[in-house]
């Protein structure tokens, strides 16, 4: 009779099996958990930070920050003040000016505008409180674009496409359509506004 030795020397083909499987098993899992919690970071700072294809806008006179797309990259804001229709107090707003629509008014009003509200597509304001439940006209200071926990902010168009008199019916619908899309884009991203840090 024949007796096989087995060599106490090395691996037998199914320990060694077993161990690529459990090798492979773990590199997996280490995977999944690095590409899940990578994800995830990623999810939660994109809402804070400016991406290539976006513009952080602070405003501090507002408490409030907002990312614009790059279509809106050149927008600055000047401040102002308006009295409140709700509570009667004055409150502070800024006006939305966007390089190409001031000069669009510039060149329509022949620099007749004095005031820079004439130069704004949109207009920001804000509030103490809670904004009213049965807004109207009369009772709120334009439409609601965020609400925080003690104060709220209203955004409205102050030109409807007419900053200046004596214009004719192509320079107001010329003006009319570059307010209305770039008050569009904005409103669109200002719906994300946060609070400044």
């Amino acid at each position: 009779m024949i007796k096989k030795h087995i060599s106490d020397n090395g691996f037998t083909l199914i320990e060694a099996l077993l161990t690529i499987i459990t090798l492979v098993l773990i590199g997996f899992v280490g995977w999944y958990v690095y590409h899940s919690n990578h994800k995830t970071t990623q999810n939660n700072t994109s809402s804070t930070t400016a991406t290539a294809s976006e513009t952080a806008l602070s405003i501090p006179e507002l408490g409030v920050s907002m990312l614009l797309p790059s279509s809106l990259k050149d927008v600055s804001y000047t401040n102002g003040t308006y009295t409140s229709a709700v509570n009667g107090t004055t409150q502070p707003e800024v006006y939305m000016i966007s390089p190409s629509y001031k000069q669009l008014v510039e060149q329509d009003c022949s620099n007749s505008i004095t005031n820079p509200a004439g130069y704004s597509f949109e207009t920001i304001g804000k509030d103490t409180g809670t904004y009213p439940t049965n807004a109207g006209p009369s009772n709120s200071d334009g439409p609601l674009l965020k609400q925080f926990s003690n104060f709220y902010i209203t955004i409205s168009g102050p030109n409807q496409g007419s900053p200046c008199s004596g214009l004719t019916s192509t320079q107001q619908q010329q003006l009319f359509s570059a307010d209305k899309s770039l008050a569009n884009s904005f409103y669109n991203a200002a719906k994300n506004t946060t609070l400044i840090q």
